[in-house]
């Protein structure tokens, strides 16, 4: 059915594209699932919290204003 000489080849191409998006759907619900079961598990105290938001921050501040001063080609 995936050959080049396949009489209809839009239902083909449209069967193709279906088990494309399947694949994507298990894919990014499977991830989904595990992330949700990963960020239960782990849990951070409140000041360990705080400092990685201020890393974060930070290295966002830093980032933007390296992007700002960088010259254009």
């Amino acid at each position: 059915m995936f050959d080049a000489a396949v009489p209809n080849k839009a239902l083909a191409f449209i069967l193709l594209g279906c088990i494309f998006k399947l694949n994507g759907m298990l894919w990014c619900n499977g991830l989904a699932v595990f992330t949700a079961q990963a960020s239960a598990r782990l849990t951070l105290s409140p000041l360990v919290s705080l400092w990685l938001g201020r890393i974060i921050g930070g290295q966002s501040i830093w980032l933007g204003v390296k992007l700002a001063l960088s010259k254009q080609h």
